[in-house]
């Protein structure tokens, strides 16, 4: 390209090495091409070439697009989120539940719902009206947290107990 430039402008010149380029691997890899120029033209040429130098840099600073994102940060937080999703259902999904009908009537009186084959809960029918009257919550180790319990059996759970490494920690109860 820069042979054709200087001939354009009428400088005698000729390429130096243009076949070299098949022997990289074997040659040293820098200054194999060279346009060569007589001494008295060398000014001449080397003018023609920063002028022309100049204009494709301005070229360049003016077409030049507005630099995206490779968008590598943007996909690794997109598969983080999903991957994150995947795990917390894999773990936290209602697996099997099973339970006990006392009075035989078709509806289970003591229920226990287990999410990744652990104890999640278990609730109860104590009265056997087909409501459930107390709820027991059981931790990742199996150990119980927390119990809501509705003492006067009216569909409002009065007293709660929250549980410590399995022993009562607090008792709150609304009595009326």
């Amino acid at each position: 390209m820069i042979l054709n430039l200087l001939q354009q402008q009428g400088i005698d010149c000729r390429v130096d090495g243009e076949y070299l380029q098949g022997g990289v691997g074997e040659l040293q890899a820098m200054n194999i091409v060279r346009v060569l120029v007589d001494e008295s033209e060398y000014g001449n040429a080397q003018a023609v070439i920063n002028e022309w130098d100049a204009k494709q840099i301005d070229k360049v600073v003016d077409q030049a697009p507005a630099r995206k994102g490779s968008g590598i940060g943007t996909g690794l937080l997109f598969g983080f989120l999903i991957g994150a999703g995947v795990t917390f259902w894999a773990y936290n999904s209602p697996v099997t539940s099973d339970g006990i009908d006392f009075d035989n009537d078709g509806v289970l009186d003591e229920r226990w719902i287990y999410m990744d084959n652990r104890i999640h809960r278990v609730e109860f029918d104590r009265n056997l009206d087909g409501e459930v009257d107390a709820i027991n919550y059981y931790s990742r180790k199996g150990l119980i947290y927390k119990s809501e319990n509705d003492d006067d059996f009216d569909g409002e759970y009065e007293t709660i107990y929250t549980f410590k490494r399995g022993n009562v920690q607090l008792h709150e109860s609304d009595i009326n």
